[in-house]
């Protein structure tokens, strides 16, 4: 799995950085065969005025299928990617067990099992 990590209006620390890393490695590792590179980008949305305005969009290319987007807004960093990395997850989850339930259709032809 290949991070990679973005900032537009906002400044990243290392710290913040690894942490993005660690958590993506922890939500999305279980489908590490099936994904290819994940890119992170972050935004602070209303700039210098504050507020609950950090965005998060990742971006899951899946060696199968489409691109996975997913976009978050949070207070801080660590929220905004715990929220974006357990969405994707979701997403991926769905995504797999749709593409297995179609291969056990057609390769059955029988819709009942």
């Amino acid at each position: 799995m290949d991070i990679e990590v973005f900032e537009r209006n906002v400044k990243l620390t290392s710290d913040q950085k690894a942490l993005i890393s660690r958590r993506l490695e922890f939500a999305l590792g279980r489908f590490e065969m099936h994904l290819g590179n994940i890119q992170a980008t972050f935004c602070d949305l209303n700039g210098p005025r504050g507020g609950c305005d950090l965005q998060c969009r990742l971006q899951v290319s899946m060696r199968v299928g489409r691109e996975v987007l997913v976009s978050e807004v949070g207070e801080t960093v660590e929220a905004s990617i715990t929220a974006a990395a357990d969405r994707a997850a979701r997403t991926i989850a769905r995504r797999l067990q749709r593409s297995r339930d179609r291969r056990g259709l057609s390769m059955s032809g029988d819709p009942r099992g």
